[in-house]
């Protein structure tokens, strides 16, 4: 039985997913929300730690963020920006996902300031409050990762991705207190690239082109998103992504307010999920959580491993509201 796939030197780990089959469905790195800080500078590694901030800032954030289940990102605008020491001040962006998913853009004169944001707004209902300046996102925001540290296939693939639309929605869009597109650091999974996040809803997709990434941007104005690339919708945990996702596609949902999380177990590798639709119908998902078969990169620099994907198993419409019904 083959457990280590052979492959040439020339082939990326993108397309060794893609090869394989593996599902993009249940890939979403989990979070209860985002602070994403203009840097236009190179990324390191880890973005927020090596891209010459400073390290008492990224140690207050990384203390603030950790414990609050919330996710630092780097951003850029699309190509190459000649502004590395932001004279015109920063963009930053404060998202919360969940039901009720709500995302504020501010500036700040002095990426200092970051450390004095009122964290204990850093919730849904309060975050409007987390800056004196800030505004509710209400025309979409498109996330598209570019950190070449982390792995070329994100650069290679997602830098003219995001440039793609930026100029597409530069000259359709109307205009905003904020830029729609943004290049961000490291979203995680770098084998389904090129990748975006979409706030305010929350939809993390793969392996993306100009159409579907255009289509994407355009469902999240509208609330919707489109259910044959999601990864997941990041508020959930990986097996709940992989039922959700089962769901639209069986039911033809792509509201974002349904399908509803009703309940959920766990048993080992097996999670079973109940949603509940707009029309009342519930459903029972059943997800198989464990390492692929094959062995494959991760990342274009990394050692073949067997990263733990979802495996759908069951999708059944239920009579009531018991996820043993």
């Amino acid at each position: 039985m083959q457990t280590t796939l052979e492959t040439g030197p020339e082939l990326t780990c993108s397309q060794w997913s893609l090869d394989l089959a593996e599902p993009l469905a249940g890939t979403a790195s989990p979070t209860r929300g985002y602070l994403l800080i203009e840097q236009s500078g190179p990324w390191g590694r880890d973005a927020l730690v090596d891209s010459a901030l400073d390290p008492a800032l990224t140690a207050t954030l990384t203390a603030e963020l950790g414990p609050r289940g919330l996710t630092p990102l780097l951003i850029r605008r699309p190509g190459r920006s000649p502004d590395r020491t932001h004279r015109g001040g920063r963009q930053v962006f404060a998202a919360v996902l969940g039901d009720e998913p709500v995302t504020v853009a501010f500036r700040v004169a002095d990426v200092a300031e970051l450390a004095s944001l009122s964290w204990a707004q850093f919730e849904a209902a309060g975050l409007p409050q987390i800056h004196p300046d800030a505004v509710p996102v209400t025309a979409g925001l498109a996330l598209v990762c570019a950190h070449a540290r982390r792995d070329r296939c994100c650069a290679a693939k997602g830098r003219p991705l995001a440039g793609y639309l930026d100029q597409l929605l530069r000259s359709e869009s109307a205009a905003t207190s904020y830029e729609p597109v943004w290049e961000c650091s490291h979203l995680g999974g770098h084998r389904l690239a090129p990748t975006a996040l979409l706030l305010p809803i929350g939809a993390v997709y793969g392996r993306l082109d100009q159409q579907s990434l255009y289509a994407a941007h355009q469902a999240a104005q509208n609330s919707r998103v489109v259910p044959d690339l999601l990864r997941g919708m990041a508020r959930y945990s990986k097996p709940v992504q992989a039922a959700e996702v089962a769901v639209r596609l069986r039911a033809g949902i792509d509201a974002v307010d349904y399908p509803e999380l009703v309940d959920r177990s766990t048993d080992g590798e097996l999670s079973t999920v109940l949603f509940r639709d707009a029309a009342g119908r519930y459903w029972r998902v059943v997800v198989r959580e464990q390492p692929v078969a094959i062995a494959r990169p991760e990342s274009c620099a990394k050692s073949p491993a067997r990263p733990t994907v979802c495996t759908v198993e069951q999708v059944v419409s239920v009579a009531g509201p018991r996820i043993d019904a």
